[in-house]
């Protein structure tokens, strides 16, 4: 075979390699975007699942409320009629002393109510159903009548995909277990306590989920898509620099088989900078080698090499390479003349030379190489950051979409109990001052029982409060307000006990704030009181405030026992509270009326060293 065929046969099995690295590269590139694609898919119907079972689970703790109560009176409305399959329940209807007509709500009416207000809100369906319902239009479809022969069957929760009035959803149910509250209804049907007589089966729409989904995939394709062109790249810069290599490899050998044996070891046609040595010793080197490292002939030959062309740092590894028989490539630091350092990679070759052996060795500048290495690693690692913050932004849309659903729900729920708690709260309120009136001269554990029950009464009302501002919140009436002021007046209204000191430090010139008076009054009444019963031993409160650019940073630090971090990120959920007294609504309340005022709260706290709430305001409307 002829030198020109092997160069064919050589160029022939770089492009075979080339192909088979091609296509390995794609198949993995498309198995990677195919597994990560039903990874999210999978992802989304366990979160419409998560949300499904979250919505059954509320359903059942707010029937169990209604039936530990023997269900619950409310106003008759045009919605809400005398439920007529309790006529058999003595005083279904009852009329206060008001002459305000009431009626008795079941845990069935009830829920029926919740699920009607869900599909309108939210579009979240619910039904509950049975295979022998008291109330026709609780028959069960036939998706619902195959789940809850399979409960019978000992099943405990059914869940699929399936299409609802043109739309597709989550459906999901699980089965209603008779407890001892449900026989006042049930127990004619013949049910008894521990019975499977139905089940809630509850339908969330997927349209959301799978527009989040559908962006998560468009993210990973995207992705893929730039590493597998940057693995394409380096597949083809690759082979072309292996046929390269091949072809002065071959060039090298072809002019040292034509010329001397000296000609032969220095080819002035090379790439590298070649030299022969022995131990050390340079006795011979090409044109490239003295440019590369500065040097004259003169200044290098029987020099030697390792003292002169290698950095201090890298010539023991050099040496122990070469005595070791090392041929690379391996890459070291090549040292100029003129004292400047730079990346090589080494090649050494044995051979003999003029009747003794010597070593070849062949040096390359790859200083661009590493420049190119530097720049792909920055490249991949910029794409990492882009696709981990994308990701990121995604989910957090998706956690905020989610508390707003669960606050507006909660929202709703709240004023509803507010307002039906507050009729009563009153009645009892007067009827202990009418008795605090009445007897005014009885004995002193009378007296102090009535204070007792106006105590609670007081701090029931102010749990009514916040479940109505939590329900209420409107959008702020801003106006301009001087920050001093608006300290001022929250002090006067909350003055700090004796052993507590406080201390404003808030300068006179200034910006007003844009904001809701009333609100941010309320928000700072809360912080305001949460701090000073933070120390009950005592301790000191700063009320601080500057600006910056169009906000005002407004924080209020306390010398209190401090929050801890587990309870930290939680404190702003409506219902988390880790007093013995209130409902948790204060801090979440105070969050929404700033956000709706266009500003943001956050907390700085470590248990047992107080805690720091910042509030930025705007102090002028956007666009001004």
């Amino acid at each position: 075979m002829s030198d020109f065929e092997k160069v064919r046969v050589r160029s022939y099995r770089f492009e075979r390699y080339a192909w088979v690295l091609i296509v390995i590269w794609t198949v993995v590139a498309a198995t990677s975007l195919g597994w990560n694609v039903i990874q999210i898919q999978h992802d989304i119907l366990k979160t419409a699942r998560i949300h499904a079972r979250a919505a059954h689970e509320k359903d059942i703790i707010y029937r169990r409320w209604n039936t530990g109560h023997g269900g619950v009176y409310v106003p008759v409305t045009e919605i809400t009629q005398p439920n007529p399959y309790l006529t058999d329940i003595h005083k279904r209807d009852i009329t206060t002393q008001l002459d305000k007509r009431l009626t008795l709500m079941n845990p069935a009416y009830m829920t029926r109510q919740v699920h009607e207000l869900a599909e309108e809100e939210y579009g979240v369906l619910g039904h509950i159903t049975s295979l022998n319902p008291i109330r026709p239009e609780n028959a069960s479809d036939p998706w619902e009548t195959e789940a809850l022969h399979a409960f019978e069957r000992g099943e405990i929760e059914i869940s699929s995909l399936e299409e609802m009035k043109g739309k597709e959803y989550m459906r999901l149910m699980r089965p209603l277990i008779t407890e001892r509250g449900c026989l006042i209804c049930h127990a004619a049907q013949g049910y008894q306590e521990g019975d499977i007589r139905g089940g809630i089966s509850v339908s969330i729409p997927m349209e959301l989920l799978k527009a989040i989904a559908r962006i998560n995939v468009l993210v990973l394709a995207v992705g893929h898509i730039l590493l597998w062109l940057m693995g394409m790249g380096g597949i083809v810069l690759g082979t072309r620099k292996l046929r390269r290599s091949e072809r002065e490899r071959k060039k090298a050998e072809e002019e040292l088989r034509e010329s001397e044996e000296l000609f032969r070891c220095l080819s002035d046609a090379a790439f590298e900078a070649i030299a022969i040595h022995e131990r050390g010793k340079i006795l011979r080197a090409n044109n490239q080698y003295f440019e590369m490292f500065g040097y004259e002939p003169e200044e290098l030959l029987g020099k030697q090499v390792f003292s002169l062309t290698v950095a201090p740092e890298a010539r023991e590894p050099v040496k122990k390479q070469v005595a070791t028989g090392g041929l690379g490539p391996y890459k070291s630091i090549g040292l100029r003349k003129d004292g400047t350092k730079f990346p090589v990679e080494i090649r050494i070759r044995e051979m003999e030379y003029e009747g003794r052996k010597v070593r070849v060795g062949a040096v390359m500048d790859i200083t661009e190489r590493k420049k190119a290495e530097e720049k792909l690693k920055e490249y991949s690692k910029r794409l990492e950051e882009m696709v981990e913050e994308r990701t990121r932004e995604l989910n957090e849309a998706q956690n905020q979409l989610l508390r707003k659903e669960r606050l507006a729900i909660l929202g709703s729920l709240a004023g509803g109990v507010a307002h039906e708690l507050r009729n009563p709260l009153g009645v009892i309120s007067n009827a202990v001052y009418y008795l605090k009136t009445v007897l005014s001269d009885t004995d002193k554990t009378t007296r102090e029982s009535l204070d007792s029950v106006s105590s609670e009464i007081r701090n029931a009302e102010k749990i009514i409060s916040d479940l109505l501002d939590f329900s209420r919140i409107t959008p702020a009436e801003r106006e301009e307000v001087e920050v001093s002021a608006l300290v001022k007046q929250v002090l006067d209204r909350k003055p700090a006990p004796k052993k507590i000191k406080v201390s404003v430090e808030i300068a006179p010139s200034l910006p007003c704030l844009h904001v809701d008076r009333q609100q941010i009054v309320l928000v700072l009444d809360n912080l305001v009181l949460n701090a000073y019963q933070a120390m009950p031993e005592g301790g000191r409160l700063i009320i601080q405030a500057k600006t910056v650019k169009d906000k005002m940073f407004l924080t209020l630090t306390d010398t209190g026992c401090g929050i801890s971090r587990e309870n930290r990120d939680k404190i702003f959920d409506p219902l988390f509270t880790t007093k013995a007294r209130g409902l948790g609504l204060g801090l979440s309340v105070s969050m929404r009326f700033v956000e709706v005022n266009g500003g943001k709260i956050t907390v700085k706290s470590e248990k047992g060293k107080g805690s720091t709430f910042t509030l930025a305001l705007p102090v002028k409307e956007s666009g001004e």
